[in-house]
């Protein structure tokens, strides 16, 4: 069951060593659209603009974005 919506304000907090310099990254929570990502995947946009899919293990709610 997922518990992350689409518009939910995340942060980061579990990466393996080499994404490290995602660590405390915030964002919103988007749909995930295209092909070839898991169907468990949720897709973030970043505040600074870049995008990207993680596991919900991977992402804390902060809130819920108005815009």
């Amino acid at each position: 069951m997922r518990i992350l919506r689409e518009g939910d304000r995340i942060k980061i907090i579990d990466v393996p060593e080499v994404g490290k310099h995602f660590l405390g990254k915030t964002g919103i929570v988007f749909q995930p659209h295209g092909t070839g990502f898991d169907e468990d995947d949720v897709m973030v946009k970043f505040d600074d603009g870049g995008t990207g899919y993680w596991k919900e293990h991977q992402l804390e709610k902060t809130g819920f974005s108005e815009n």
